[in-house]
């Protein structure tokens, strides 16, 4: 028997839709999301043909890129869409607000914070700034503010009004507004805006390019030239730290390299607070001689400045066709290449900064401990990137003849990839146990990292090889709680529904492939699998390219008349039960409409294309 309707946001996200019948349903209402009932799909249409979130870019809308970029509000969200374009900002920044965007502000590091306090409580700070880090910190808040159904309507409203106050401005470059459109991209990545973040971050660094903060000023004099000069090149760092980070997928090329850089890296937070002027190296390593600041220490923002320089590189290499490299282990190899970068970046660390779970619980008592996430996730994820191409038997492949080199080369980057997810889920079990102050500190990076992690350990889990089959008690205690920590980010980043859901069509995927054998995927499909693993993000819609369709594949669409047969279930699902946020009731739907991508999207998802354009 046919289910009831479910919202475009619910079936997009494979999800149960609770609803009296008409919209919202519970979720959107609950998100701040427009809620849409889409007709019933005809056998020919793509399912890939559902509406986006709100302010999406949608395909064919080029000519629109302004409009889409503001987005009206939706009717369901009228009354509380936007604040009047005349409200003051600041009556919101309270206590808790300030606290919840200094947290995160290892992300965003341009801001003086004294000066920034200073400028709240005067009321003197640029309007359309001001909304845009509401619309972060905001989402952070343990209550929404006044008049605002959840913290995530509130952000969503203050980050609509601060992109409809700061594009009429990017004909006019100034450090404010390059400020408040990084603030803006921000915004719409962890909202899962994937594209729109990318047009801003691209307005941004142009913005940025156009009053020369990637250029090293004069040596300052003063503590206030020192503050000054420090904040200009940090917001050119945000720049380039944003650009190495989005970049990837079909597309999507950096625009800023190390040769761009001719700044120095930021300084530690105690000079910068303080306004006591010190010399940092270049990206390239190189000082200045210009003057005679002493030599400051590197900081967790500096080295996450050089470790997002390799992972941009990594990204690059990770979106190509390998088939003519030189095989992974010859040294000159570009994977041996990016892999020697990255570990002379974690020798050269220093040693308060490398990774250990005390460290990481010193650097939290310093208030320092998010940071230190944010920059080793960075690197964790840069292992997994170079490794998981070469995945032996990928996604159930049965794989030719290997020499002996292949097959030692295999087995030795599943440890590297094993040992990579393990750490990282270490490392978010730590961070659950600092509690939820921890946790609304955190920006979407680590919620990618911790995501990526899981969905490896899920595929080592099911398809271990037999030295590996004794770490299956630990995989599983940690695929839980990672998707428990997905679980808990998603109350502020609505990213992280997406990662969760595709972890639980994962799960369903890989016990059914376990219970049917080859009957459970195609050739076709497993074929396409192994090329979403090898040709990074080309199969996702990219934020700068059309959106493909898929008309042929019957996964994504079908008939109005058609109950899809429910294939047969494992006889044991070793996992399943364990995941909490699996409502089984749905298993039919799940595995009559298009599960068996649900690995595809894994292997193939980059920060910002997680399908949700």
């Amino acid at each position: 028997m046919k289910k009831s309707i479910a919202c475009a946001e619910c079936r997009s996200s494979k999800r149960k839709c609770i609803h009296a019948g008409s919209p919202p349903c519970d979720r959107c209402l609950q998100r701040g999301d427009e809620c849409v009932f889409p007709r019933k799909y005809g056998s020919r249409e793509p399912r890939r043909s559902i509406p986006s979130r709100p302010g999406a870019a949608t395909v064919g809308s080029a000519s629109d890129t302004r409009d889409s970029l503001v987005t009206a509000p939706s009717p369901l969200q009228a009354s509380y869409a936007s604040p009047p374009v005349d409200e003051s900002p600041f009556p919101y920044f309270t206590d808790e607000v300030k606290a919840c965007y200094v947290r995160c502000a290892y992300k965003w590091s341009f801001h003086h914070i004294p000066s920034l306090l200073v400028g709240l409580h005067e009321n003197s700070l640029d309007v359309a700034l001001c909304w845009a880090i509401l619309a972060l910190s905001v989402r952070f808040s343990p209550t929404p503010p006044n008049g605002y159904p959840t913290q995530i309507a509130a952000s969503n409203a203050f980050a609509s009004l601060a992109r409809s106050l700061v594009l009429p401005k990017v004909d006019e470059p100034c450090l404010h507004t390059t400020q408040t459109l990084l603030l803006i991209t921000g915004h719409s990545w962890g909202a899962g805006e994937g594209r729109r973040a990318w047009l801003f971050l691209g307005m941004a660094v142009r913005m940025a390019q156009a009053i020369g903060i990637f250029e090293e000023p004069a040596a300052a004099t003063s503590s206030a030239e020192f503050i000054a000069a420090e904040e200009r090149r940090r917001t050119a760092w945000t720049c380039f730290l944003m650009d190495s980070l989005l970049s990837g997928g079909k597309g999507r090329d950096r625009s800023l390299s190390a040769a761009h850089m001719h700044i120095q890296l930021p300084c530690d937070a105690e000079s910068f607070a303080f306004g006591e002027a010190v010399r940092l190296p270049r990206l390239d390593g190189s000082i200045s001689l210009a003057n005679n600041d002493p030599v400051g220490a590197m900081s967790i923002i500096a080295c996450t400045m050089q470790v997002a320089d390799i992972w941009g590189e990594v990204a690059k290499w990770a979106c190509q066709v390998h088939s003519e490299d030189p095989s992974p282990w010859n040294p000159n190899s570009k994977l041996q290449t990016l892999s020697s970068r990255l570990q002379k970046w974690k020798d050269d660390l220093p040693n308060r900064l490398r990774y250990d779970v005390s460290l990481l619980r010193a650097h939290t008592a310093a208030n320092q401990g998010q940071a230190y996430c944010y920059m080793h996730s960075i690197y964790y994820l840069s292992i997994i990137f170079l490794y998981r191409p070469y995945l032996p038997e990928v996604e159930m492949e049965q794989p030719g003849e290997r020499s002996p080199e292949w097959t030692s080369w295999s087995l030795w980057s599943r440890k590297e990839l094993i040992k990579a997810a393990e750490t990282v889920c270490e490392m978010m079990q730590e961070m659950r146990n600092m509690g939820l102050f921890f946790l609304r500190g955190l920006v979407p990076w680590v919620g990618f990292a911790v995501y990526t992690a899981v969905g490896t350990l899920l595929y080592f889990f099911h398809f271990p090889v037999l030295e590996e089959a004794t770490n299956s008690t630990s995989w599983q205690s940690y695929i839980v709680e990672g998707c428990q920590f997905l679980k808990d980010m998603r109350q502020a980043w609505p990213m992280a529904d997406t990662w969760r859901d595709t972890i639980q069509r994962m799960q369903v995927f890989y016990t059914t492939v376990k219970s049917r054998g080859d009957a459970a995927v195609t050739p076709t499909e497993r074929r396409a699998i192994r090329h979403a693993i090898i040709d990074y993000g080309a199969l996702q819609p990219s934020p700068v390219g059309e959106v493909e369709t898929y008309a042929d594949k019957e996964t994504y669409a079908t008939p109005e008349n058609e109950v899809p047969e429910k294939p047969q279930q494992p006889s044991q699902l070793p996992l399943m039960m364990d995941l909490d946020f699996l409502d089984r009731s749905d298993d039919d739907e799940l595995l009559g409409t298009g599960y068996n991508d649900a690995a595809q999207v894994f292997w193939e998802s980059f920060p910002g294309t997680t399908g949700l354009w």
